[in-house]
């Protein structure tokens, strides 16, 4: 069996190598089955173990440029899978410079626009307190008002009444009857 699927791995990677492109996984196993095959009509049976087994690191591709090698002059590691699925153990790139210092400032800015946030809702939350303080005062104001617009008619009604009730009235003393009588009543 280890025969068969070290034939079997070494196909794929050749066809790995010789991918075109668009090629997708299913056209790279056909030309892999190609290349197993080699004009003698055999075909890959034990695909489904082959997928049990890709993950194991005997049989996990470690092949570069060159093959069999094992080194291929390049200072960054190919990860190609024997069997076609994602390999388990592939560590991302590090963060580099540019992008950390991007990835800090928008953290900055976002604390900052998260202030500039809570003090505008601060800043709002006063001014409507300070409009319904405003509201009550002019409120309490027109009361106010009202109260005294309404003892100035009650003194006016009551020097109205008693001009009214004397009897010989000089000219000064008309002409003031005459005025509160059309403050008062609209005549």
């Amino acid at each position: 069996m280890n025969k068969i699927l070290n034939k079997w791995i070494g196909a794929y990677e050749s066809t790995k190598l010789l991918k075109g492109s668009g090629w997708s996984e299913n056209d790279i196993l056909a030309k892999a089955q190609e290349l197993y095959a080699s004009g003698k009509n055999v075909q890959f049976t034990l695909m489904a173990k082959c997928q049990a087994l890709c993950d194991q690191p005997r049989y996990s591709s470690q092949v570069g440029g060159n093959i069999g090698s094992g080194s291929s002059g390049s200072k960054r590691s190919h990860d190609s899978d024997a069997c076609g699925s994602n390999s388990v153990g592939s560590s991302a790139r590090p963060m580099g410079r540019e992008a950390s210092k991007k990835r800090v400032k928008s953290k900055s800015k976002e604390a900052a626009l998260e202030v500039v946030d809570n003090e505008w809702a601060e800043f709002k939350q006063f001014k409507e307190k300070e409009l319904e303080r405003l509201e009550k005062i002019a409120l309490v104001q027109q009361e106010a008002n009202q109260l005294v617009k309404e003892r100035t008619q009650a003194k006016k009604m009551k020097m109205y009444l008693k001009l009214s009730s004397e009897e010989p009235l000089n000219d000064q003393k008309k002409e003031l009857l005459e005025n509160l009588g059309q403050e008062l009543f609209g005549n």
